[in-house]
Order: structure tokens, then C-alpha cells, then sequence
């Protein structure tokens, strides 16, 4: 989808599409539609997947939540302090892992997983060891708070050896 910024901030309807406080969605592929609206001063920003809740806002509370932002609306379109304050909620929402707690082997054993032995191990490649690691795992956080976080995918580094 190609989010459309009107000329007009307040703008409501063109060409059929419903746009809110002079904004709307429309589909990449709809190439004709995004060319008419670039040729009358739109602004197009293309791949872009949803009318997030500023983007739908009046200029005018985007230009009083700026400087909330530690950004200068003045003389600011509408699509400028959108991008302003979604850079600035990004780097206010970062989280920083201090690090991953080891994966409790008194876990894995009381799941009754047996590795085997360094002679005869269970798993014996990568794959097989990845398929019984916890699907979440808790880590510390910025300031010593501790989060469980699940685990969307466990990655083989080949560094893996049996025994």
C-alpha cells in the first residue's frame, strides 16, 4: 500500500478514496491513481502497510504533540511530523538486552530429555538439539528489570558438536 499526503491537511475525499485529515491508503499496484495524485502536489510514500493513529490525527495535535517529541513543528507539513514523531516514539520505545539467563539444563532435565552421553549422544546434529530448546527464554533488561521473551526462531551456527 502507498500512504497519500494531501496538499490540503484537512482534506476528506479525492478520486474516490476516503482520505482522514488528509491522509489515505492505496494500493502500490495502483500505479494511474498514485501518478494523478503526484501530479496535483500529493505526497506519496509507497509500501507502507498501515494509517497508523498519527497519521490520522489533525496537523494541528501533531503540531502540539512536536515538541513532546523534541520536535519544532514550525513550518512542518503534515507528513514531516509524522515521520518526526514516529523516528522519535522508535527510539523512545528501544529496549536494550543485557543479556540471555543460560538455558536451565535442571529444566531440560526435568522434561525428561536425555542427551545421551559423550559417547553415545542423542542429538547428534544441530537440527535434533534445536527442535527440544525452550520456546522462551528470560533475559535482563535496561536497569535490571528481567523479561520472558518467547523465542521466534533458534538459528544453527555449525559451531554445534556432540560430546
Amino acid at each position: 500500500m502507498a500512504k497519500i499526503y494531501a496538499p490540503n491537511e484537512a482534506h476528506n475525499v479525492e478520486h474516490g478514496v476516503t482520505f482522514i485529515n488528509g491522509v489515505a491508503m492505496v494500493p502500490d499496484a495502483n500505479t494511474e491513481l498514485i501518478a494523478r495524485f503526484e501530479a496535483r502536489g500529493y505526497a506519496v510514500v509507497p509500501g507502507d502497510d498501515a494509517l497508523l493513529l498519527w497519521d490520522q490525527w489533525p496537523v494541528e495535535l501533531l503540531r502540539m504533540v512536536g515538541p513532546l517529541c523534541g520536535i519544532d513543528p514550525v513550518g512542518m507539513a503534515k507528513q514531516e511530523l509524522v515521520v518526526g514523531i514516529e523516528t522519535a516514539l522508535t527510539e523512545l520505545m528501544k529496549i536494550t538486552i543485557e543479556k540471555f539467563d543460560d538455558i536451565n539444563t535442571e529444566e531440560i532435565a526435568n522434561n525428561e530429555i536425555d542427551g545421551g552421553d559423550k559417547n553415545n549422544p542423542t542429538y547428534d546434529i544441530a537440527s535434533k538439539v534445536i527442535d527440544v530448546l525452550p520456546q522462551v527464554i528470560t533475559a535482563t533488561l535496561g536497569e535490571g528489570v528481567r523479561a520472558v521473551i518467547p523465542v521466534e526462531e533458534w538459528l544453527e551456527t555449525d559451531t554445534y558438536t556432540p560430546g
